[in-house]
């Protein structure tokens, strides 16, 4: 039997991505690969499951999937992809937000 309080809960959040080719050519079959989000701080030992429920590219729905393809991606525009995330938590979770790496450089600029 669960004790009071670990009961699992779902919550739902967005996690998008947006790039930009601010080159002079076209960035061809442009594939973007990510990874399951990862549990940074867990004092208690919380089991937490994460699923992707949807997923849309440049505002299109697409397979849930880690991998975004962007196809084409011409001069001066860009892409946006958004994957919709379900989170399996206890219900004794206080908060769940994401922590996102800033990239340092960038190839070319």
């Amino acid at each position: 039997m669960d004790e009071v309080g670990t009961k699992p809960s779902l919550r739902g959040f967005n996690l998008g991505g947006r790039v930009s080719n601010n080159g002079y050519c076209t960035a061809h079959d442009l594939r973007i690969e990510s990874a399951q989000p990862k549990i940074k701080e867990n004092e208690l030992g919380l089991l937490v499951g994460f699923e992707i429920t949807g997923a849309t590219v440049n505002g299109s729905a697409t397979s849930s999937s880690l991998l975004v393809d962007f196809g084409d991606i011409v001069p001066d525009t860009s892409g946006t992809a958004v994957g919709s995330w379900s989170a399996a938590c206890p219900e004794n979770l206080r908060s769940l937000r994401p922590i996102l790496p800033t990239p340092t450089s960038w190839a070319g600029h």
